[in-house]
C-alpha cells in the first residue's frame, strides 16, 4: 500500500541503493542486466518518460498531477515527453519516434494499446502502467471503477429512479468493469438495470444501425429511466438520441456521464451531469509510487493502487423535479414538443383541459415557475443546441425556435445564460477543438 505523505511533508531526498540484485524491480524477460545498473546509477537525477494519452481532460489532469508531484517532491527528476512541447496533446496509440533509441530510468505510461505499453517497457529499467487495463502484469495505479459505478447508482437512487440503463463500449476494459459493478450495485439496492454495449468506433461515434437499436431499446424501457454512460463522448451521443425521440430530459430520462469533460458537458442542452474523475490525484499517486520504487520503499509486486472519483458535477441532465401530477406531466410533454412552434399558455391550457389560472397555480406549486417560463426555457435550450451544432443564421434559428424576432431571441438568451448568441457559439466551437 502506498504511504501517503501529509501536506508539507516531503519524502527523503536520497535513494537507497541495494547491495544485492534489486529483485523487487519489475523487469520483463528481455531486460538486460545493464539496464538494472542504469537505474541504480541514475537515481540521483533519474530521467523519466511520461507517455500519457492527453487527448481527454482526464489524461491531461493525470499529466498535470505528475508534474505537480515532480515540482514539489522530486525536482531532481528529469521528465521527458513525447512532444517537444509538453502542452501539446499526445495520442498514445503510436509509439513516438523520438523514443526509438531512448533508454532511461523509467517510464510512466497510459495507453489503451497493449503494443504501445509493451514497446514502452523496453525503453527503461522500470515501467509503471497507469492505464485502464492490466498489461502483462506490469505494476499499476488503477482507477476505482467499482466506486465510479457505486456513485452513479446512488445518484440515480437518490432521485427515486428504479429503472437504469448502462451504455458502454465493446472491447474497452474499463467499460466492462464499470458495467459489471453497475449491475452489482443496482441489484443490491433492488433496482432494475439493463446494459447496452456499442461498437468501439473512433470518437465513440455511433453507427446508424446502432443508433436505431438504441432508440428502440429506449422506447421499450419503463420511464422514468436513469442512463449511465461510460464516458463523456458516449453520454453526449446518448443525449442526442434521447432528444431525437423527444423524451423529456431529465424528467423522463436522466443521463449521467463520466470523466466530466467540462467544456463539452456545458456546451450541450441540457448540460450534462458527470462523475469527476480525480485526474490530478491519479497523477500524483502515480508519481509518488514511482518515486517509492526508485527509493526502494515500494515494491512493484503488489495489488494496484486504487484512486477513487471525486464526486458528481450535477447539471441539467439529472437535475430532476419529480412531477407526479398526470396533467402537469402532459403539459410538460406538450411544451417539450411544441414550445418552438409558437405554443402559447392559452393553447397549453386548452390542450390539457385545465383553466389557465389552475394550470399556472399547479406550475407554481410544483415547479416554482410559470408555464410561460417553462416554454421559454425549452426555446432557450433549443437555441443553444442550434448555435452549438449548426451554422444557421440567427434569423433561421429564431424561426426554428418560435421567437418573434432575432432581437427577442438575443434578449431571451442573454437573460437566461448571460451570454449573447455570438459568445455562446464561440465558446461551443472552442470546446470541440
Amino acid at each position: 500500500m502506498i504511504r501517503h505523505f501529509s501536506d508539507g511533508e516531503a519524502p527523503p531526498m536520497s535513494y537507497p541503493i541495494p547491495e544485492s540484485e534489486p529483485d523487487m524491480l519489475f523487469l520483463p524477460d528481455d531486460k538486460k542486466p545493464q539496464q538494472v545498473n542504469d537505474i541504480r546509477t541514475s537515481v540521483a537525477s533519474p530521467e523519466i518518460a511520461v507517455l500519457i494519452d492527453t487527448t481527454s481532460t482526464f489524461g491531461r489532469d493525470i499529466f498535470r498531477g505528475i508534474q505537480d508531484y515532480q515540482r514539489r517532491f522530486a525536482p531532481h527528476w528529469r521528465l521527458v515527453f513525447p512532444e517537444e512541447n509538453p502542452d501539446k496533446n499526445f495520442d498514445a496509440r503510436k509509439f513516438p519516434p523520438r523514443f526509438s533509441h531512448w533508454l532511461g530510468s523509467g517510464i510512466i505510461v497510459r495507453s489503451e494499446s497493449p503494443e504501445f505499453v509493451r514497446e514502452a517497457a523496453k525503453r527503461a529499467a522500470f515501467a509503471l502502467d497507469i492505464g485502464d487495463e492490466h498489461h502483462f502484469g506490469f505494476p499499476t495505479v488503477y482507477y476505482d471503477h467499482q466506486k465510479v459505478s457505486q456513485m452513479a447508482v446512488e445518484h440515480f437512487a437518490s432521485r427515486q429512479l428504479r429503472h437504469l440503463l448502462y451504455v458502454g463500449l465493446k472491447h474497452r476494459g474499463d467499460s466492462a468493469i464499470r458495467a459489471e459493478a453497475f449491475f452489482e450495485e443496482a441489484r443490491a439496492l433492488g433496482l432494475r438495470p439493463v446494459m447496452r454495449l456499442l461498437t468501439d468506433l473512433p470518437n465513440a461515434d455511433i453507427c446508424e444501425k446502432e443508433q436505431q437499436n438504441l432508440e428502440l431499446l429506449l422506447k421499450k424501457l419503463p420511464k422514468p429511466l436513469g442512463i449511465f454512460a461510460c464516458d463523456t463522448p458516449v453520454a453526449l451521443r446518448v443525449l442526442e438520441v434521447v432528444k431525437k425521440i423527444k423524451y423529456l430530459i431529465p424528467d423522463e430520462v436522466a443521463i449521467l456521464g463520466c470523466d466530466d469533460e467540462t467544456e463539452a458537458c456545458e456546451a450541450v442542452s441540457p448540460p450534462l451531469s458527470s462523475i469527476r474523475t480525480a485526474g490530478r490525484t491519479f497523477g500524483r499517486e502515480s508519481a509518488k509510487y514511482f518515486d517509492g520504487i526508485l527509493r526502494g520503499t515500494e515494491t512493484p509486486y503488489r495489488l494496484p493502487t486504487l484512486v477513487s472519483p471525486e464526486g458528481i458535477t450535477q447539471r441539467g441532465s439529472t437535475n430532476m423535479e419529480r412531477v407526479q401530477d398526470p396533467q402537469l406531466q402532459d403539459a410538460m410533454k406538450l411544451i417539450r414538443e411544441k414550445a418552438c412552434q409558437g405554443l402559447r399558455v392559452e393553447d397549453l391550457s386548452a390542450a390539457i383541459g385545465l383553466p389557465r389560472r389552475t394550470l399556472e397555480r399547479k406550475f407554481h406549486q410544483i415547479l416554482n415557475r410559470s408555464p410561460h417560463a417553462e416554454i421559454l426555457r425549452v426555446q432557450v435550450e433549443t437555441t443553444q443546441r442550434l448555435l452549438a451544432e449548426t451554422s444557421f443564421t440567427l434569423e433561421e434559428i429564431a424561426r426554428q425556435t418560435g421567437f418573434r424576432s432575432v432581437s427577442h431571441l438575443c434578449i431571451s438568451l442573454k437573460r437566461a445564460i448571460r451570454k449573447t448568441p455570438g459568445e455562446f457559439r464561440r465558446e461551443a466551437a472552442g470546446s470541440g477543438e
